[in-house]
């Protein structure tokens, strides 16, 4: 059974909070956590706890697609960092520390138009590991997040554009 299945089954009901997320650790700890099952994993989880859930984010995310896949670990799609700004948004929760090499280039705006500092700081980042920020949309975001609300934001982007 999944854990979609599962989360809409009397027996799930019947389990207690810390039961339903240890089970969810359970089938985290199994293994093959590509899409589709690895997505209703952090959607259940984000239900009960959504820390919880945000700290999953990069481990059911960000992987290769098999064991043959050269392409370096990343977010496959912008829509997962969408989703994890939004569960950190709506739940009122830190954005994760996540690397700037596992965002793709698609997420940076999301990123840098997102309302959590730690964010935008990541647009930042990944604006700087990319040599990215000096031309086109990127140098549009770099000069918005240079006269942000925030000063840690501000700082980043003053520093990389310097």
């Amino acid at each position: 059974a999944t854990i979609a299945q599962l989360s809409k089954s009397t027996a799930t009901k019947k389990l207690s909070e810390p039961q339903q997320l240890d089970f969810a650790d359970r089938v985290l700890a199994s293994g093959d956590l590509r899409a589709p099952r690895g997505r209703e994993v952090v959607n259940f989880v984000s239900k009960l706890a959504p820390a919880k859930a945000a700290a999953m984010w990069p481990k059911v995310f960000v992987m290769k697609e098999s064991a043959d896949d050269n392409t370096p670990n990343q977010f496959k799609d912008a829509k997962d960092v969408v989703s994890l700004i939004e569960l950190c948004s709506k739940s009122g929760i830190e954005f994760p520390d996540l690397s700037a090499s596992i965002v793709p280039l698609n997420a940076i705006s999301k990123l840098a138009k997102s309302d959590l500092p730690s964010a935008r700081v990541l647009a930042v980042e990944v604006m700087q590991e990319r040599s990215l920020g000096k031309e086109g949309e990127t140098s549009e975001l770099l000069a918005e997040l240079k006269e942000d609300s925030c000063s840690m934001v501000r700082l980043a982007a003053s520093v990389f554009a310097a």
